[in-house]
C-alpha cells in the first residue's frame, strides 16, 4: 500500500502513486501540499535518486496557476547556492506542468519538534550555523540585480541534510508565493504568508511595500523559534540564559515593526549575526567557521524522515493554528507603528521587545 499523508487529497487523473512521469520519474507518495501545489516524493529512473516533484493543485484558479508559473520563473532566476534547493527539471505530464527539485526528507520543523519532544534546547553553535546558512541563501536571492523575495520563510520551508564536511546543514525551498522585484500577484489588502512569521506590511496587506526587509522580519522570528523552541508571541517566559544579549539585539532589530529600522536584507542580517558571535566569543572569522562546523557532533536521524515528516507536518499545523487564531481578524488598514528604539540589552528574553510585538499584534486584532 502506498504511503499517503493524512489531510492531503489525491490529485485527479494520472497523477497517482506508481505513475511514471515523463518516462523518467516514478511517483511514490504525496508529501506536502501548499497554496499553489502538491509535492510528491519520486524516484528518478535513469539514476536511482529520490527527487521532489511539484504539481499545481487541480482546483487552482487563474491567479494561483499564475503563481505556480511564477515559482518556475523564480527557481530559474535563483543562483546556484549550496543552501538553496535546486531546480533539476521541468515538463508537462497529462496536461499538468511539473517542477522537479532536490529531495530532502527532514524539515527544520521536524528537527525542532524532536528537540521539543525530548525537552532539549538545540545546541547554540548548531543554531548559529544553520541560521547563518539560511540567511546566506535568502541573501543570495536578495542581492540579485532584481531581488527575489521569499515571503513565506518558516520552519516547514527549510530542509535539513547531512553535509559530509559541515555536518547538519540547511536548504531553503518553496518560493511558491515569492516575488521577483515589484511583480505583484497579490492584490492590495490580501494577506499572504504563514501566520506568526509574516511581517507587519504583509499582515496589513500592503503588497507594494513588501520587500527584502519583510523576509528579514520572518528570519528574525525564525531565529527566536530556533533558539527557544517557542514563538515570541505565544511562548512562555522561559529564559534561555546561554544566549548572549548581542544575539537578542540582532533579533530585535530584525523584527522591528518599522521597515526602515530593520536590516535591509538577509545578507546584512547574516553579517550582523556573525559579527555578534565573533565579538561575544572573541574569535576570528576562520575560528568561527571552524567552531560552527565542529562544535557539535549532533546528527539528525534522516533515515526515518518519511514518518518524521508526516508527524512534523501535523505538529506544525497544530502550532500554526494556535498562532493563526491570534491573527484571524487582521484587516487591510495599515496602523501607524509606535516609535521604537532598539536598545542594547543582556536580557535573555528581551521582554520589552516581546511585549512590544504582542502589543502591536493586539492593535491589529482589536481594530478588526
Amino acid at each position: 500500500m502506498s504511503q499517503t499523508v493524512p489531510g492531503i487529497p489525491q490529485l485527479l487523473g494520472a497523477i497517482q502513486p506508481d505513475a511514471v512521469v515523463a518516462a523518467r520519474y516514478t511517483l511514490l507518495a504525496p508529501i506536502d501540499e501548499g497554496g499553489c501545489g502538491q509535492v510528491w516524493r519520486a524516484l528518478q529512473q535513469d539514476n536511482p535518486t529520490l527527487v521532489a516533484i511539484k504539481f499545481p493543485r487541480p482546483d487552482l484558479g487563474a491567479d494561483q496557476r499564475e503563481r505556480f508559473a511564477s515559482e518556475l520563473q523564480i527557481l530559474k532566476h535563483l543562483p546556484k547556492h549550496p543552501h538553496l534547493v535546486q531546480l533539476l527539471d521541468e515538463g508537462v505530464f497529462e496536461g499538468q506542468p511539473f517542477l522537479v527539485m532536490e529531495y530532502f526528507p527532514k524539515t527544520l520543523s521536524a528537527w525542532l519538534n524532536e528537540h521539543q519532544a525530548a525537552r532539549r534546547l538545540p545546541d547554540l553553535f548548531t543554531v548559529y550555523r544553520l541560521f547563518a546558512q539560511i540567511c546566506d541563501a535568502v541573501g543570495a536571492a536578495h542581492r540579485l540585480a532584481i531581488p527575489i523575495i521569499h515571503r513565506d520563510i518558516n520552519p516547514r520551508n527549510i530542509m535539513l541534510y547531512e553535509d559530509p564536511l559541515q555536518g547538519l546543514s540547511a536548504k531553503v525551498l518553496d518560493f511558491g508565493i515569492g516575488r521577483i522585484g515589484k511583480r505583484l500577484h497579490t492584490q492590495t489588502g490580501e494577506c499572504i504568508g504563514t501566520p506568526g512569521y509574516m511581517s507587519p506590511e504583509q499582515l496589513s496587506g500592503d503588497a507594494e511595500h513588501v520587500g527584502t526587509s519583510s523576509d528579514v522580519f520572518s528570519l528574525g522570528v525564525l531565529a527566536y523559534v530556533m533558539l527557544c523552541l517557542e514563538h515570541p508571541l505565544t511562548g512562555t517566559d522561559t529564559h534561555r540564559k546561554d544566549v548572549p544579549g548581542q544575539i537578542w539585539d540582532v533579533i530585535a532589530t530584525a523584527t522591528n515593526p518599522q521597515q526602515a529600522l530593520r536590516y535591509n536584507d538577509a545578507r546584512a542580517l547574516r553579517t550582523a549575526w556573525l559579527n555578534s558571535i565573533e565579538f561575544v566569543y572573541n574569535i576570528t572569522s576562520h575560528e568561527l567557521a571552524s567552531a560552527m562546523t565542529h562544535a557539535t557532533k549532533e546528527r539528525a536521524s534522516l533515515s526515518q524522515a518519511g514518518s518524521d515528516g508526516v508527524v512534523a507536518m501535523q505538529m506544525e499545523e497544530q502550532e500554526t493554528e494556535k498562532i493563526r487564531q491570534e491573527v484571524t481578524k487582521i484587516t487591510a488598514q495599515p496602523i501607524e507603528p509606535a516609535a521604537v528604539t532598539v536598545r542594547s540589552s543582556s536580557s535573555p528574553k528581551l521582554l520589552w521587545d516581546v511585549q512590544r510585538m504582542r502589543l502591536w499584534w493586539k492593535r491589529f486584532h482589536d481594530s478588526a
